[in-house]
């Protein structure tokens, strides 16, 4: 069964077509991965399905759980359960408390978010607050298309 359905969704930001025809159907109890190069238009349906400012005016629908969500604001959608997770999350080094100064701290290492067996570990010269965490390899995407 369908959780979400892209219905021959075309979208163009500047003139310039994005999105052309896309149908495609995420199913429930599935993982599935959208991927691509840059400038592919990932992000563009991303931002499209989240229904944020700019991303709106689109051919087509898109539909949650089998109701169409075109016209629905991005706080209605979200309340559904839909929502943009970001592949690095923001991290937090310090707690604010609200009419105190932030006290300065100690540069901590990073560790990884994620260990991966086989993985080597990181040089010493990469540890730090500048290092990325450790990747998990690409996943082949399972989203079953639709032929218009």
């Amino acid at each position: 069964m369908s959780l979400l359905t892209l219905d021959h969704v075309s979208l163009s930001l500047d003139d310039k077509p994005i999105l052309h025809d896309l149908s495609i159907d995420f199913w429930k109890g599935h993982v599935h991965a959208v991927v691509g190069p840059n400038g592919a238009g990932k992000s563009t349906l991303a931002a499209t399905i989240m229904g944020l400012a700019g991303y709106r005016e689109f051919d087509g629908d898109i539909l949650f759980d089998g109701k169409s969500i075109k016209d629905q604001a991005i706080d209605e959608r979200a309340r559904q359960g839909i929502t943009l997770g970001w592949q690095e999350p923001a991290r937090f080094i310090e707690h604010v408390v609200p009419g105190q100064q932030p006290q300065p701290q100690a540069p901590q290492q990073q560790e990884p978010v994620l260990e991966i067996p086989g993985e080597r570990e990181p040089a010493a010269k990469e540890q730090g607050p500048s290092s990325k965490p450790t990747r998990a390899p690409a996943m082949p995407p399972s989203a079953h298309f639709r032929k218009a």
